[in-house]
């Protein structure tokens, strides 16, 4: 996909999808997903300057309790049984 990744200055579905779940892995921080796909950070810099709804519609809450590590990097009983 970072390859191939939508047009950043069109807001489709497959756009807006990519985006989201993008922004879902910066909040959450379970994928590190700036350091394997380093394109895709362009990419969503382009659609916030495009979009800038995109950012102003961003949660401003913090998760309760939320370890500062990935999912994928804490001991399996810490995932909550989630693999």
């Amino acid at each position: 996909l970072a390859g191939r990744a939508p047009d950043p200055h069109i807001a489709d579905a497959g756009s807006i999808t990519l985006a989201c779940a993008l922004g879902y892995f910066d909040w959450r921080k379970q994928i590190e997903w700036r350091e394997e796909f380093p394109a895709l950070i362009g990419w969503l810099d382009a659609f916030r300057e495009a979009f800038p709804a995109f950012d102003a519609t961003k949660a401003d809450i913090e998760i309760s309790g939320q370890s500062k590590e990935p999912l994928n990097k804490l001991p399996f009983e810490m995932r909550g049984g989630i693999l």
